[in-house]
């Protein structure tokens, strides 16, 4: 089992933090994820190798909000 934003999933073995991700319904291109408090590189998602026990807070953002300035 792995947790994923605190809720506990069941998960192949040998499997990349992408495909978990992608078995999960996150679009991997706006995900941003920690694995055991240490922040993994986008650039790694499909060399990093999830095990048992990970825990795993993935942040998905679908927009950019930036401040308006009104003159």
């Amino acid at each position: 089992m792995i947790t994923v934003n605190s809720v506990k999933y069941p998960f192949e073995e040998n499997s990349s933090l992408r495909k978990v991700l992608e078995d999960l319904n996150f679009n991997v291109e706006l995900t941003v994820c920690e694995v055991n408090k240490n922040l993994v590189k986008k650039i790694d998602y499909d060399n990093f190798i999830v095990t048992d026990n990970d825990e795993i807070e993935a942040v998905s953002y679908t927009h950019l909000t930036l401040p308006t300035i009104l003159l």
